[in-house]
């Protein structure tokens, strides 16, 4: 029995921050970086394999996009989601909360025809 050939390979650094306060404030930030996506249908004659989909040429090198470091290897940001909640009135009887979502997706091409 034949197993299945991949047909794609998905590449990508996932990171994600939590940061809790003593006020009960609280921080959430997910990001995504160096997103490609690799056509494994193609001899691997040519190493490596054709890139499908990645960071629009030209956005993955500005610094202003912003980039991560895990591992010692430095990704480009392809995307994040950030959700921070800040408390009010920790020490008073008017208390409240405001809660931020912020979301960035850089441009990706499809590179591949």
């Amino acid at each position: 029995r034949d197993t299945p050939a991949p047909v794609v390979r998905l590449e990508f650094a996932f990171l994600q921050e939590q940061r809790l306060f003593l006020d009960g404030s609280w921080e959430l930030s997910l990001s995504v970086g160096s997103l490609y996506v690799q056509d494994l249908t193609t001899s691997a004659v040519r190493s490596p394999f054709p890139k499908m989909v990645g960071p629009k040429k030209g956005e993955a090198l500005s610094v202003t996009n912003g980039s991560f470091e895990l591992d010692g290897l430095v990704h480009h940001l392809s995307g994040s989601i950030r959700l921070r909640r800040s408390q009010h009135g920790f020490r008073t009887t008017d208390k409240g909360s405001t809660t931020w979502t912020e979301i960035r997706v850089l441009p990706l091409e499809i590179s591949y025809s």
